[in-house]
């Protein structure tokens, strides 16, 4: 059986460019973060930020100091002193909570904060911590109570039946503090509400939120610019372990 011969079809070229992930071009990557003077200055800025962990009194204080560490992606730099910290924090938690007379003696922001920071760290906290919140309602709390509800009730468990329900509660209240909010588009606590519906904190890859926060929190007016400066060298820093990694891996 004959058969007709057929013309073979060019294939069409895409023109690619060479990749960029190629051994010279890595080679070309800028190391300038590795300095003497950079390194030295980080080196003072940990021993800045440690002193003032040791000094920082007050509860709220401290809880807010841990979580901008942890958001600024430089906290392992001090897990010592935080676990110091959040260990205080606990026992003066369970003696309170052992009192037959306790009342309220925080608001519902540094009770959510703590909570979160308690269970991430690994220590037992149990939901009725928000007890007095629940019996009042939440309707009057300002929109950072509301904020620091949502990202806790995310850390609850198949046992914290009530600290769920809330997830629904502050899910709608923050969505309403979004829309209402819409010609605020440089506010601090806007932005936080915005990523906090978009995946709450604790789910997130920690080094990209560390990249992100670093930008945010520059815009706070309580901004401590040691900590910002430390997170920002940080970063970098490890930006150059990665890129001498994607060196000896190309090679």
């Amino acid at each position: 059986m004959k058969t007709q011969s057929q013309p073979l079809e060019a294939r069409r070229s895409a023109n690619y460019r060479p990749s960029l992930w190629e051994h010279e071009n890595l080679l070309l990557l800028g190391n300038k973060y590795a300095k003497e003077d950079k390194i030295e200055r980080a080196k003072l800025l940990k021993q800045e930020v440690s002193r003032m962990l040791d000094e920082t009194e007050g509860l709220l204080e401290q809880l807010e100091l841990v979580d901008n560490l942890q958001r600024l992606g430089i906290s392992y730099h001090f897990e010592r002193e935080i676990k110091k910290i959040l260990t205080n924090v606990h026992v003066r938690h369970v003696r309170h909570r052992k009192r037959v007379d306790r009342k309220r003696s925080e608001d519902l922001y540094a009770t959510a904060l703590k909570f979160r920071l308690l269970r991430q760290h690994g220590f037992n906290i149990a939901q009725d911590v928000f007890g007095c919140f629940f019996g009042d309602g939440l309707d009057d709390e300002d929109i950072k109570s509301v904020l620091s509800l949502y990202e806790a009730s995310y850390l609850s468990t198949r046992f914290d039946t009530k600290l769920k329900k809330t997830i629904y509660y502050t899910t709608t209240r923050l969505k309403k503090f979004v829309e209402m909010k819409n010609n605020e588009s440089t506010s601090y606590v806007r932005k936080m509400v915005i990523r906090a519906l978009e995946m709450p904190y604790h789910r997130r890859v920690r080094r990209l939120e560390a990249r992100w926060y670093i930008d945010v929190y520059g815009e706070t007016h309580d901004t401590n610019p040691n900590l910002l400066e430390l997170a920002k060298l940080d970063f970098n820093f490890v930006q150059v372990i990665h890129q001498d990694e994607l060196k000896s891996l190309s090679r």
